[in-house]
């Protein structure tokens, strides 16, 4: 089945490019499309454990089952910045955003949303 996977932030940097669509089997999750580039990018593999990852723009874990047409973001781990009036405090190894002011959603989710609108 065809996936499509595009890379926020630093992540363009290591895998060389801002997204693709890539064939993945069928039943295939989240963690095949990590597996997939930890074996293109050896930087990846190290990076994977703090991605935060959407599927069709809404936050999934590593083993949420794919559908053909699926739409994969991944995002880097990054922190400081403002968002809605809220700080938005992201680290390395933390689990999303820590503390946020928004009425839209966590912080990690605005910060993604924004991300995807950009491109």
């Amino acid at each position: 089945m065809k996936i499509g996977v595009l890379f926020f932030g630093v992540l363009k940097d290591v895998v060389g490019r801002s997204g693709e669509t890539i064939d993945l089997p069928d039943l295939a999750r989240v963690r095949d499309v990590l597996s997939y580039y930890a074996r293109e990018a050896p930087r990846f593999e190290a990076m994977a454990p703090a991605l935060a990852i959407a599927v069709n723009q809404e936050y999934a874990g590593a083993e949420r089952e794919l559908r053909e047409g699926d739409e994969v973001g991944l995002l880097p781990p990054v922190s400081g910045g403002s968002a809605e009036g809220g700080e938005v405090r992201m680290n390395h190894g933390t689990k999303f955003g820590t503390k946020c002011g928004t009425k839209s959603g966590s912080c990690a989710s605005v910060l993604m949303r924004r991300l995807w609108l950009r491109g």
